[in-house]
């Protein structure tokens, strides 16, 4: 419970370090058409930090989105709150979930 409760701490500081910080979408409340996500109501394409929870208290993915694609670092991580990959995207389409990662321990 303790490492969660600091995981989501140190979240919440390195997302809070910026001026204009957006809040995180959580990525299933986002539109999926194809490989492309939208923002509900507008159907525009998000921009912007994501996130895909566990559980209501775990993060498991973090990552973001240019233009309705994943860009720039991820992370995601194991049930008990270790890291269990990360990289970076550049506007490819693909997603923490199909892509062969390395896996660092």
């Amino acid at each position: 419970m303790k490492k969660t409760l600091l995981f989501v701490l140190a979240l919440i500081a390195v997302g809070s370090g910026h001026a204009d910080a957006q809040a995180r979408q959580d990525l299933s409340d986002l539109v999926q058409r194809g490989d492309t996500y939208l923002t509900p109501g507008t159907l525009e394409p998000y921009t912007g930090p994501v996130v895909l929870m566990q559980s209501p208290n775990m993060v498991g993915t973090w990552a973001s989105l240019r233009n309705g694609k994943f860009h720039g670092p991820y992370e995601v991580y194991y049930e008990n709150g270790q890291l269990r990959a990360k990289g970076t995207f550049k506007d490819t389409g693909s997603t923490p979930f199909s892509r062969t990662v390395e896996l660092r321990y």
